[in-house]
């Protein structure tokens, strides 16, 4: 095993010590497993049971100079392990013992900027020819990592993601690192054995340390749902249940007995979803791992499912690099499927009875016809075929005006007109050690093409893609450049802040973030007005007594020429200590502690602040939350995924001690309208406190069981493929309420007319999506990309699925040049038909021609309960001219209803050109003139 770092005093050593010996034995038990015979009748599942291959290729620079030792590493999407090699004196490298997949092959070196490229491998092939180049120009950032008590861990390896590839790199004994990496914002990730990965952001040049947690592990057995023998070779995920800024799936294949052991874990909870050719299964709710702990038995059921197999060609031949997925939803981004290769075939196993949308994807093409639209039954699904066509290619170089090439400038395309329904015109592009860039698949049609570099500026580009090819060329101009420091009150520099331009645009520069002095220096700017800002983990720093509203400082940029700018803002010298107990009493030591700054007198949510980072309690339960700046906090101690107590209000600077209270639970039964068992339920849990969780049940019969609650007055809200519906419960510290049961709602299909206001004619080509409330708050939108949603000639649209009471309409116009959308909200009677018919739905179109401008009203409204109301007035803009005043609730715009059924028309009426007067009725009677500004 390699050398570990320094691990942690008192109890987390002993949880280590048993972790690291769990970890020795497990590898020697997988090492002697074997994987039980699979049905031959269906394609293999585990991609390490076929034969393996090998890449190899060159690396040189961008003079055609062989590179010696460049770090050469394999990564696939399909597993979290990467194969690392040095390229010989010659430059030569060769990655061996790869299973078949798809792969990016990374090179990075010392003074260069990282280099990839793509290639797919099938099963024993050995690929040659995988050649990279790789540009001058890299900047280094050097760090440590370290485990949570501090200690350096060797052998860490370390990686960067960037727009030319991924710099990779690895820890010395004292835990150090350099990697060379573009200049600007990145990303950094840390991995070792025994721990669980970690990422920080920062910019290059510059330091950044990581801190990796001992890994948690979750092992058990996989068993036939109607036999309850085990089942091997079964592909078993551990998805996580809570949401974090950092986290993705970890995965084992059971061996001969069944049994699966999943390392790597963070602390927290974990859905268990098992995947094989003929069977799907998944844990009976969420299982607990707290800190560095091995938690053994859980027993998950397989139960019957199907395969899925196709070929994607291209004319007459296979299609590389192809994938697909499935979807249940069409407009979700919830994958249900993503495919792997097997020989030419494309294979997703594990598939239950249902509805599935299809995308197909092909590097360089576009499917011909529409989302195909997939029902599986009770059979496999082997026989399938998708043909993809080329796509038109928008190609050229990137350049400054001195004709010398850009390396690393991103370009990226959007469809400026109507494209196929099922067609995306967004791809993105960087450009090469030439300069050079090419963005491919795009269907036929009018695109708008932005540049960004920290070389230069160029404003943006919009083309005509009429054939197979279209050449253009991008001449940077030099850009200015914003120079500065933040420092707090007293003077000191404030290291570690993100600092961002911002002057309303897409074109905004890339942050920044600062160095150990406090300075930062953001390229690449265009000529105008920017506010430059400051923050910590997404927290913006004020000024010392600014309001909250009123952050950072304005400044004025003046291509070529660099603008300089002094942020100060509050000092970050206080601290909240505290303790955190059990409902006993006793003092907790595997407790974590985050914290959220509060605005005004309100608390905030410390469930959805991704992006803290939480400390450990120490082995007496008492912790320390430093750093912080004058104000107000709301602290929450948790043990991660099970029990929480929060304290709001806590000043910075004083004391608070947090109770975890026993943890309850809730449980019950779903069934569907017709009083069927529901078998496939998606259940959130939420409180008013800010708790939220979402849990999943499979082959149940309806039973559910959400554990580890915190005390509260909690919805539980249901989603299944045929019903949804929410109920309200109470629970007590401690309670484990059963009980809870729900009979769904029945889905029908929701069809309309969209009809212009005033003419009584159809309005065409507008994708509509149904946003149903479950409970109080929206599920999942509904088929803004299938085709019978998009309205036809006639106005008509027809979204399927649907529950019955609240849902609002959205419908966004084909044209994305059109700067409207309609919304609607209508409520769906419990005793609808199958098929039920809102009607005409009348629609005011944009009062302004696509690309004009459009007027200023210096105003902001809230949208609650069908009310408008003025929630904000500009001082300087139109609207403060008038008698309007903050809390008027508006009723009508130029005499035209925006309350009630037609609350979805205040937005467009009010998209008028600037010199436009708009009347505003209120509902006090009174109506306000309001001349639109520019």
């Amino acid at each position: 095993m390699r050398r570990r770092g320094l691990v942690i005093a008192g109890a987390i050593l002993a949880i280590i010590a048993i972790v690291v010996a769990w970890r020795c034995t497990a590898r020697d038990r997988e090492t002697a497993s074997t994987h039980a015979p699979r049905d031959a009748a269906r394609l293999p599942l585990d991609r390490r049971a076929q034969p393996h291959g090998s890449i190899a290729g060159t690396v040189r620079d961008d003079r055609d100079a062989p590179l010696a030792g460049a770090r050469v590493c394999a990564a696939s999407t399909k597993t979290d392990d990467r194969r690392c090699v040095a390229s010989d004196p010659r430059g030569a490298y060769r990655l061996g013992d790869l299973a078949p997949a798809t792969y990016t092959i990374h090179a990075s070196a010392r003074t260069f900027l990282p280099g990839s490229t793509d290639v797919t491998l099938s099963a024993g092939e050995h690929r040659s020819g995988a050649d990279l180049v790789l540009a001058r120009g890299g900047v280094e950032v050097t760090g440590t990592v370290t485990d949570i008590s501090g200690g350096p861990i060797a052998h860490a390896r370390v990686w960067s993601p960037t727009t030319t590839g991924d710099a990779d790199g690895e820890t010395d004994d004292a835990g150090r690192f350099s990697l060379w990496v573009p200049r600007g914002k990145l990303a950094i990730y840390a991995s070792a054995d025994g721990y669980a990965p970690a990422r920080e952001d920062g910019s290059a040049p510059g330091t950044i340390d990581l801190q990796l947690t001992p890994e948690s592990s979750i092992a058990g057995v996989v068993v036939d749902a109607k036999t309850g023998e085990p089942r091997g070779d079964v592909h078993v995920t551990a998805e996580p249940v809570e949401p974090r800024s950092f986290a993705h799936d970890h995965a084992d294949v059971t061996d001969a007995s069944g049994h699966f052991r999943i390392t790597r874990l963070l602390p927290g909870r974990y859905a268990l979803v098992a995947t094989a050719t003929d069977g799907f299964g998944r844990s009976d709710g969420s299982v607990l791992a707290a800190l560095a702990q091995q938690v053994d038995g859980v027993v998950v059921k397989l139960h019957a499912a199907y395969q899925i197999a196709a070929r994607i060609d291209a004319g007459d031949t296979p299609c590389p690099g192809a994938w697909f997925t499935i979807r249940r939803d069409a407009s979700s981004d919830e994958v249900d499927g993503t495919s792997h290769r097997v020989g030419d075939l494309h294979v997703i196993d594990g598939v239950v009875p249902g509805r599935y949308v299809v995308r197909v994807r092909c590097p360089g093409h576009v499917h011909a016809a529409s989302a195909p639209e997939l029902v599986i039954e009770h059979a496999d699904r082997t026989d399938l075929r998708w043909t993809v066509e080329p796509g038109a290619t928008i190609a050229g170089h990137i350049r400054r005006r001195d004709g010398t090439p850009v390396t690393g400038a991103v370009v990226t395309s959007s469809a400026r007109a109507p494209i196929a329904i099922d067609a995306s015109g967004s791809r993105t592009a960087t450009s090469d050690a030439t300069g050079g860039y090419a963005l491919t698949g795009l269907p036929r049609g009018s695109y708008r093409l932005r540049v960004t570099s920290t070389a230069g500026t160029a404003p943006p580009i919009d083309v005509e893609l009429t054939g197979p090819t279209l050449a253009q060329d991008v001449v940077l101009d030099e850009g200015g450049t914003i120079r500065g420091v933040v420092v707090d009150a007293r003077g000191a520099p404030m290291p570690r802040l993100e600092v961002t331009a911002t002057r309303g645009s897409s074109l905004d520069p890339d942050p920044a973030y600062t160095d150990d002095t406090g300075a930062f220096t953001i390229a690449g700017v265009a000529s105008g007005d920017y506010v430059v800002t400051a923050a910590r983990r997404s927290t913006v720093l004020h000024r010392p007594g600014a309001p909250e509203g009123e952050p950072g400082e304005r400044v004025h940029v003046t291509s070529p020429q660099a603008a300089s700018v002094r942020l100060v803002v509050e000092a970050e010298t206080l601290a909240i200590r505290g303790s955190v107990r059990d409902a006993a009493g006793a003092p907790i030591a595997d407790a974590w502690i985050t914290i959220a700054r509060e605005t005004g007198t309100a608390a905030a949510s410390t469930y959805w602040d991704l992006d803290a980072r939480p400390v450990l309690a120490r082995t007496n339960g008492t912790f320390e939350l430093g750093g912080l700046a004058a104000g107000f906090y709301t602290v929450r101690a948790f043990r991660k995924g099970g029990g929480d107590a929060i304290a709001e209000h806590v000043p910075a600077g004083g004391t608070t001690t947090l109770q975890l209270a026993t943890a309850g639970s809730i449980a019950g039964t779903i069934t569907l309208a017709t009083g069927a068992p529901a078998d496939d339920l998606s259940i959130t849990v939420r409180s008013d406190a800010g708790f939220r969780r979402v849990e999943r049940f499979y082959g149940t019969d309806g039973r559910y069981a959400v554990r580890d609650l915190p005390e509260g007055m909690f919805e539980v809200a249901v989603e299944a493929p045929t019903g949804r519906g929410a109920i309200t419960t109470e629970l007590v510290a401690g309670q484990q309420r059963t009980g809870v049961d729900l009979r769904l709602q029945a889905l029908v299909t929701l069809t309309g007319t969209l009809v212009e206001r005033a003419s009584d004619r159809p309005v065409v080509g507008i994708r509509m999506r149904a946003e149903p409330v479950i409970g109080t708050a929206p599920a999942r939108s509904l088929a803004a990309d299938e085709p019978r949603a998009t309205t036809d000639d006639g106005g008509h649209f027809a979204i399927d699925r649907v529950p019955a009471g609240a849902t609002k309409l959205v419908g966004l116009p084909r044209d994305p040049r059109a700067r409207w959308q309609f919304e609607r909200t209508v409520r769906i009677p419990d005793d609808a038909p199958a098929t039920y018919d809102l009607g005409k739905l009348p629609v005011v179109l944009p009062r302004v021609e696509p690309g004009a401008p459009v007027g200023k009203l210096g105003a902001r409204f809230t949208h609650d309960d069908g009310r408008i109301t003025v929630a904000w007035i500009d001082p300087k803009g139109a609207a403060a001219k008038t008698a309007l005043r903050v809390g008027d609730v508006v009723t009508a715009v130029d005499r035209i209803g925006v309350v009630a059924p037609d609350d979805g028309l205040f937005e467009p009426l009010i998209a008028a050109p600037p010199g436009t007067t708009l009347e505003l009725l209120l509902a006090s009677g009174n109506a306000v003139q309001i001349v639109l500004a520019p």
